[in-house]
C-alpha cells in the first residue's frame, strides 16, 4: 500500500517523469531527422562530387586530343624539313676534289 509520504513524493516527481517519458518517445524521431539530414547533405556532396569529375574528364579529353594534334604537327614538320634536306642533296651536285694527293700503303 501507498503511504501518503509516498504519495506525494510521486506527485511531485510526476512532472519530471512526464519530461523524461515525452523526451525519450521523441528521441527516435529527432534521431531519424538528424539521420535524414546527414544523408540529404552526403547526397549533396556526391552530386557535386560526381559534376567535378565530369567537367575535369572533359577537358582531359580536350588536352589529350590537343596534343595529339600538336604531336603530329611536329611529326609533319619534322618530315617536310628532312625531306627538304633530302631534296636539297639528291639535287646539289657533288662536290669533286681535285687536285688532292692520297698517300696509300698497302
Amino acid at each position: 500500500m501507498l503511504r501518503p509520504v509516498d504519495m506525494q513524493q510521486i506527485i511531485t516527481q510526476v512532472s519530471s517523469v512526464e519530461k523524461v517519458q515525452h523526451l525519450k518517445q521523441q528521441q527516435p524521431e529527432t534521431e531519424h531527422r538528424h539521420f535524414a539530414l546527414q544523408l540529404e547533405e552526403e547526397d549533396v556532396r556526391n552530386r557535386n562530387a560526381v559534376k567535378e569529375s565530369q567537367e575535369t574528364k572533359e577537358t582531359e579529353i580536350r588536352d589529350d586530343d590537343k596534343d595529339k594534334k600538336r604531336k603530329r604537327e611536329q611529326k609533319r614538320l619534322k618530315c617536310a624539313d628532312s625531306e627538304k634536306i633530302n631534296l636539297e642533296t639528291v639535287h646539289k651536285p657533288p662536290e669533286v676534289y681535285e687536285g688532292n694527293i692520297v698517300d696509300i700503303i698497302v
